[in-house]
Formats: structure tokens, C-alpha cells, sequence
């Protein structure tokens, strides 16, 4: 039997690929499975990541409105105020002003009846 194969042999050979065969599928299926799982707790964690970044900048959006508001309203009452005082300050110089020209055309009725 030096060298050659008989049916028996051959019979073993196939059944022994078929074995290899099959077991190779299962090893393949069972790490398809486990990768198919890790995917899956990949995915659920990044998910929970985003869900959590997008939470916290909602809250910091949030915080930058507020303080953008309270700026505005700070602003706001300065705007007011600084016109309140240019209104009170125009009241005044037009009193003045007013006054003076009062005085000035009484000095002149009187330097008009001493000159008379």
C-alpha cells in the first residue's frame, strides 16, 4: 500500500473535511453572533453617550439664554434710564434757558423805562 489511496482512505479524508467544514461554520456563526453582540452594546452605548451630550448642552443652551436675557433687560433698564436722564437734563436747559431769556427781556422792559 506505498503510496496509494484507496476508498477507504478517501472516504476518511472527505469525512474528516466535512468535519473541519462544519466546525469551521460553527466557529464562524458563534463569532458572528459574539461581534453581532459587542455591535449591539456599542450601539446602546454610544446611543447613551449622544442622549447625554445632548441633554448637557440642552442645560448650557439654557443657561446661555438666561444670561443672555438677564444682559438684554440689564441693558435694557440702562437704555431707559439713560434716556430718562437726557429728558431730565433737556428740561432743565430749557428752563434755564428759558429763565435767562425771562431775565434778560426784564432787563431790557426796565433799561426801557429808565431810558424813557
Amino acid at each position: 500500500r506505498g503510496g496509494t489511496l484507496t476508498k477507504l482512505d478517501l472516504q476518511e479524508f472527505e469525512g474528516r473535511v466535512k468535519e473541519d467544514f462544519h466546525l469551521q461554520e460553527k466557529t464562524t456563526e458563534s463569532v458572528r453572533t459574539e461581534l453581532k453582540g459587542e455591535i449591539h452594546s456599542v450601539r446602546t452605548e454610544l446611543k447613551e453617550e449622544i442622549h447625554s451630550v445632548r441633554t448637557e448642552l440642552k442645560g448650557e443652551i439654557a443657561s446661555l439664554d438666561r444670561k443672555i436675557e438677564s444682559v438684554r433687560t440689564e441693558l435694557k433698564e440702562e437704555i431707559d434710564l439713560s434716556r430718562r436722564e437726557i429728558r431730565e437734563m433737556e428740561t432743565r436747559m430749557t428752563l434755564r434757558f428759558g429763565l435767562m431769556l425771562s431775565a434778560g427781556l426784564g432787563l431790557l422792559l426796565t433799561l426801557e423805562k429808565f431810558l424813557k
